[in-house]
């Protein structure tokens, strides 16, 4: 398994505890989930259910036949209730984890598993050596659980895409702004990056996958769409507006041709959805108006190199043009799609360090600023707490940075209110002497170049 040391140690900790545990592991398909909890589930006690999507006649059945194959059954008589009450009865002499998958699916497919649940968790002075864990494809999929043992503790672990050093082992072999462009292209999402094959150079992996209209990506980002929303039609006309550079609502209405009212409604959507990023200035998000400066972004990389490169070109793809089509879009893709990725991966590393600096300062949240009207100045990451400003910025440009780039950078900071403030520049090409020299009399300056991000 590719990373995830994090969510194994949240469950270690569930599973390390002497009383019931319920943890609901969360995440789109093809995020992970079910390797996650295979992997922790190594030499350790385990059964499966899996809700299906049918009946729960069905469902009662399949349970059986499910706990039957795990060696649980000891009759043919055997009911859900009947085998819950063993499978609870030996969690009081042993730990075990039993896994509910598809969660879902309870309310109309199973729905008398967590009503026996229920049942046998109100049974008084019963300590049960159990963690439930629980999954399903989003927050929504655990509200029966939740309906049916109101007194019990949730814990939830959301399952995102691998951030770019998890990604590391899969992207070992390559140089570090191919590393940039793969991660990018498979969105951090480990079923595609398993795809990538270290045999072939990033442009042989570039051209065979993610522009071989024969391959899994090729329909990968509308697939996507299909299994979430309904009219993928308009979905796909939003996004691969704001993919080519549409982020404000007066900008999407000219490029799609929908009115403000639609477009509110459909951005509304892909925000919750998570597809969509609604950006507002990091000093304005604990105020509760309407945002003048908002802006909509596609920070799903995987998405946005579908609807940058393969949504507009599937005709020269689907006649086997992918290798004349790279070599067309190779600076466009180098310069500006790896630069939006940049960005997001040192966003990743900007919020590590800010969880390592906010032990005294205490939870802040973290955001970008940008100045107004159409500018090639890249947005500075802030984060403002109490007494610590923390700014950072991603340079993505051919040379090294230079000392005057840098004062730049520290001076557009100087309008935030801080009583100490901490600066972090992150560089494509690394950065000059003067610049270096100049950072070590610096302790509150950080330079991050690409080559060391790993």
């Amino acid at each position: 398994m590719i990373g995830r040391t994090k969510e194994i140690s949240l469950l270690e900790n569930l599973y390390a505890s002497h009383a019931l545990e319920i943890a609901c592991v969360y995440g789109e398909e093809g995020i992970g989930v079910r390797t996650l909890i295979a992997s922790f589930l190594r030499q350790k006690r385990g059964y499966f259910c899996n809700v299906r999507a049918c009946s729960p006649l069905l469902n009662e059945a399949f349970f059986c036949n499910d706990m039957k194959g795990q060696g649980l059954t000891a009759s043919p008589q055997e009911t859900v209730k009947s085998l819950l009450e063993r499978l609870f009865q030996k969690a009081e002499g042993e730990k075990i984890v039993f896994v509910v998958q598809r969660t879902e699916w309870l309310a109309a497919g199973f729905p008398s598993l967590f009503v026996e649940m229920a049942k046998l968790l109100g049974k008084p002075a019963c300590t049960y050596r159990m963690l439930l864990l629980l999954t399903g494809k989003n927050r929504d999929s655990f509200q029966e659980p939740e309906r049916l043992l109101p007194h019990q503790k949730f814990t939830y672990l959301p399952v995102g895409p691998l951030s770019y050093l998890e990604a590391m082992p899969v992207l070992a072999n390559y140089a570090p702004e191919e590393k940039i462009l793969l991660y990018g292209a498979c969105g951090g999402q480990p079923s595609l990056l398993r795809l990538l094959r270290s045999d072939l150079s990033c442009k042989e992996n570039v051209c065979s996958l993610l522009l071989n209209g024969n391959s899994s990506f090729a329909d990968g980002a509308e697939a996507y769409l299909r299994m979430f929303l309904r009219e993928p039609a308009v979905y796909q006309t939003i996004l691969a507006a704001v993919a080519g550079g549409a982020a404000r609502l007066q900008e999407l209405e000219q490029r799609t041709g929908f009115s403000a009212g639609k477009l509110s409604k459909y951005l509304s959507t892909l925000v919750e959805r998570g597809i969509l990023a609604r950006w507002i200035p990091a000093t304005e998000m604990q105020i509760p108006k309407q945002h003048k400066k908002t802006l909509y972004k596609l920070e799903n990389t995987f998405l946005l190199f579908h609807y940058l490169y393969i949504f507009p070109n599937q005709g020269i793809l689907d006649a086997g043009g992918e290798r004349k089509l790279f070599r067309s879009l190779r600076k466009t893709i180098q310069e500006k799609y790896c630069r939006l990725v940049f960005q997001q991966v040192c966003m990743q590393q900007f919020r590590e360090v800010i969880q390592e600096m906010e032990a005294g300062d205490g939870p802040t949240p973290v955001g970008y600023e940008w100045e107004s009207g159409e500018t090639d100045k890249p947005p500075l990451m802030v984060r403002l707490g109490k007494r610590l400003g923390v700014f950072g910025i991603s340079i993505w440009q051919k040379n090294k940075v230079d000392l005057p780039e840098i004062l730049e950078f520290m001076e557009r900071t100087r309008i935030y209110s801080a009583e100490e403030s901490y600066w972090i520049v992150y560089s494509r090409k690394g950065f000059t002497n003067p610049a270096l020299r100049f950072s070590a009399h610096q302790p509150n300056l950080r330079l991050v170049s690409l080559i060391y991000m790993k």
